[in-house]
């Protein structure tokens, strides 16, 4: 009888597999109800395979939303890249696209389809803000910096540390409002408190950036 050969995938195809699996899972039968050892069996891998890449279906979670927002980060630099933007255009189509009421709804939408009872759901909030944070602050800063050589924005000692200040206290202050952001009047006032606060701290020019619809 012919010797089995143990099929080996690549450690980032395999991860994704897995992810696939969790959310699909998560999605059918709930986060509290799904157990690791469901999400091994529908990949066909010993349960040590998952817990060789998450030490938690906590830690599968908070994978599939960063990797959510991941996409749609890559998605508004595609659209930015597509358009040749300089530095200011691209922190408006950015954080314009980011915090637009139909990207939150979305988000949110999708999220919350992955948990399955209220102390989750209560949870979900600090990872939803992390998976935000880790996947924009980034490209967020890169800009910045670039604004900065550019002439856009005015020269600081520590961008990128300036930059995650900024972003955490919006990212945390418009996901706290943005169930309401379906009042134009609301969501344009608050718009407008976030273009006042970027004209003063990256030194733009009054109505140089523009947020409101």
């Amino acid at each position: 009888m012919a010797e089995r050969r143990r099929v080996t995938k690549d450690p980032e195809e395999r991860r994704n597999e897995l992810l696939e699996a969790a959310e699909g899972l998560f999605l059918e039968k709930g986060f509290e109800k799904t157990m690791v050892s469901d999400i091994v069996k529908r990949v066909g891998v010993a349960q040590g395979t998952f817990y060789y890449y998450f030490r938690s279906k906590e830690e599968a979670l908070a994978a599939i939303l960063e990797r959510g927002w991941r996409r749609l980060a890559a998605e508004l630099l595609k659209n930015i890249d597509a358009q040749k933007m300089d530095a200011l255009q691209k922190l408006q189509a950015v954080l314009g696209g980011l915090f637009r009421p139909e990207t939150e709804v979305s988000m949110d939408r999708d999220g919350f389809r992955l948990l399955a009872d209220t102390e989750t759901a209560r949870n979900f909030h600090a990872q939803f803000d992390e998976a935000r944070v880790k996947a924009l602050c980034p490209i967020i800063q890169s800009i910045v910096k670039e604004g900065i050589n550019e002439g856009y924005f005015r020269s600081m000692q520590c961008p990128d540390e300036v930059t995650e200040i900024i972003f955490f206290g919006i990212n945390k202050y418009m996901h706290e409002y943005s169930p309401h952001f379906s009042d134009p009047a609301f969501f344009n006032r608050k718009m407008t408190a976030l273009e006042e606060l970027l004209e003063r701290v990256l030194g733009i020019e009054e109505g140089g950036i523009k947020f409101t619809i």
